[in-house]
């Protein structure tokens, strides 16, 4: 990538990252992932502690968000 973060086309290049913030009652870890075609945050995770599954959930988030956005809700069934 080199820091290019251009996509030519949506999903074409996902990035991800992981960062805490300290909260007065402790610390929040927090995931998450951009689709830089759309410059916008397709997946998230919160956790207080930085194991894989922050991760993944971020990842599965972005996924479920993805076939969400193929396949979007039409009217009261």
């Amino acid at each position: 990538m080199n820091r290019d973060f251009v996509a030519p086309a949506p999903e074409s290049l996902l990035v991800a990252d992981f960062t805490h913030v300290a909260t007065r009652t402790g610390v929040v870890c927090v995931a998450f992932v951009v689709d830089t075609y759309f410059r916008r945050v397709v997946g998230w995770s919160a956790a207080t502690s930085k194991e894989t599954r922050l991760v993944l959930d971020a990842l599965e988030r972005a996924l479920w968000q993805r076939g969400r956005d193929e396949h979007p809700m039409s009217g009261a069934s």
